[in-house]
């Protein structure tokens, strides 16, 4: 591409209307048939597609011995130290 200062009346009008024109709306391109038959193919194909439903319902029963309790009591685990022999604090679970 080659920018230049238009020198005639032509090209300045040229350059006035290429200026003016929408940047957003490329031109349009007719495709050829085989493409948009091959296009209308494809789109029909991806509508037959039926998109996978998700379900908070289980089908395979729950174990009975995996049953989650809440309590008060506290663990707590002991760290000795770290890499540059400082004193860790016990955190609590």
């Amino acid at each position: 591409m080659a920018v230049a200062r238009p020198d005639c009346i032509e090209t300045k009008a040229w350059a006035k209307k290429a200026l003016q024109e929408p940047v957003l709306e490329p031109p349009s391109v007719r495709l050829a048939d085989d493409v948009r038959e091959i296009a209308s193919r494809e789109r029909n194909k991806f509508k037959g597609y039926a998109e996978p439903t998700k379900t908070v319902l289980s089908r395979v029963a729950i174990k009975q011995d995996k049953v989650v309790t809440i309590t008060e009591a506290i663990i707590e685990h002991p760290i000795a130290s770290d890499n540059e022999d400082k004193t860790l604090r016990k955190v609590k679970k």
